[in-house]
């Protein structure tokens, strides 16, 4: 299985947590809580939390979903190559800024090739041992949920060639 979320991999300023394959709209993002009723506001207690504790709330909530997502996915879309092939990532702007090597290792390398982080499952981890995120059909997450990267054949129109 291969998670999808990889926080921070390639967001050290290379990306922009948005949501690829989507019409580009102004709009903020939508967040779990919006999807409440205002009763279900009220009995839940949501209007006694502060921003910060409804974003904290809003990010625990999106990494439980992926976390179901990726245990009950049929696996229908794109992820790795069985072959000895790179995957290429993208960011927001349909741009390659990154590449999956299809070593043993799933190295995970900046298109100036300095290697970044390595997939061990569905998880992605920095070279520090830190976790980063999941990479879960062919889309990177990170920690809160946000849509940092992903395959080209997960964009609706066309992406940038790599370097």
């Amino acid at each position: 299985m291969r998670k999808q979320v990889i926080s921070a991999v390639l967001g050290f300023a290379l990306l922009s947590p948005s949501i690829l394959a989507a019409p580009q709209t102004e709009a903020p993002p939508l967040k779990i809580t919006d999807l409440f009723t205002q009763q279900e506001r009220r009995n839940a207690g949501l209007s006694k939390l502060d921003s910060s504790e409804l974003a904290a709330l809003n990010a625990a909530l999106a990494r439980i979903l992926l976390q179901f997502d990726s245990e009950l996915s049929t696996r229908d879309s794109p992820t790795l190559p069985q072959s000895n092939d790179e995957v290429d990532l993208y960011d927001s702007s349909a741009r390659a800024v990154a590449y999956i090597a299809s070593d043993k290792d799933l190295t995970i390398y900046l298109w100036s090739g300095k290697p970044v982080a390595y997939l061990e499952d569905d998880s992605i981890y920095g070279f520090n041992g830190k976790h980063l995120g999941w990479f879960l059909k062919g889309t990177v997450h990170d920690h809160d949920g946000n849509v940092v990267a992903a395959i080209a054949e997960n964009f609706r129109g066309p992406v940038g060639l790599p370097p």
